[in-house]
């Protein structure tokens, strides 16, 4: 007899295998138990037909000396693996919450000629490639002369787009944890329409409120006699 192409499923694995009908039941529950990882013993099985007619019990009875092939199994049909375990008894194959997740050391990584990070090295690409870090500088420097020709120093009154968001500069330079090169102003409102409290990631540049700062791009900046909407006389 040829082999029966069959899928095999569980509440936790589906595959596709070839299956003999000359098999008896016991030979098939070992083998499903490698797919599977339900026991031989405590495997309920349901044979379906290709097109989802009703499932049909496998009887393990005999000792599990009955063969697979009387219970017809049709091409491209399936057979489900129950687990007749308590729920406790179960192991999930899906949770890796318990499982221990290796770390490769940056040096080793660093070292290897069959990482990714070698391959970008190797051919210049990314963070390696020469005329991004160009391009990075050439930036840097664009921003830079954006703060010098606005005019963009700490403690002036400022404008900011989009919605012409009023506030007071209070830091101007380079900010590593947003981008290496390019230059910022550190901006605190006069209401909390900002993103932060004047820090990045843990590092703190100015203080403010928390929604009341920003690091703003030169070009959205425009220093000048801006008032406070607010009079510090009046109650809040």
């Amino acid at each position: 007899m040829s082999d029966v192409s069959l899928f095999i499923t569980s509440e936790q694995t589906s595959s596709e295998r070839r299956i003999s009908p000359t098999w008896t039941i016991a030979q098939l529950k070992e083998r499903l138990e490698h797919i599977t990882g339900i026991p031989p013993s405590s495997q309920h099985l349901l044979i379906y037909g290709p097109s989802g007619t009703s499932p049909v019990p496998i009887n393990d009875s005999d000792d599990g000396r009955a063969l697979v092939g009387q219970y017809n199994p049709a091409p491209y049909g399936r057979i489900h693996v129950e687990d007749t375990r308590p729920a406790a008894a179960q192991v999930n194959l899906n949770d890796t919450s318990e499982v221990e997740k290796y770390v490769i050391p940056e040096t080793e990584y660093s070292s290897r000629k069959d990482s990714v990070l070698h391959w970008k090295k190797t051919n210049q690409l990314g963070r390696f490639d020469p005329l991004n870090q160009n391009k990075k500088e050439q930036e840097g420097e664009i921003t830079k002369s954006e703060i010098q020709s606005r005019q963009i120093d700490v403690g002036k009154r400022c404008k900011v787009s989009p919605g012409d968001r009023l506030g007071t500069v209070r830091y101007v330079g380079v900010v590593p944890e947003i981008n290496e090169t390019c230059w910022w102003a550190g901006v605190e409102f006069d209401e909390p329409v900002g993103k932060n409290d004047g820090s990045v990631k843990g590092k703190s540049y100015f203080t403010a409120k928390p929604g009341f700062g920003s690091f703003v791009k030169p070009s959205l900046v425009e220093v000048g006699d801006f008032p406070s909407e607010f009079d510090d006389d009046d109650e809040l």
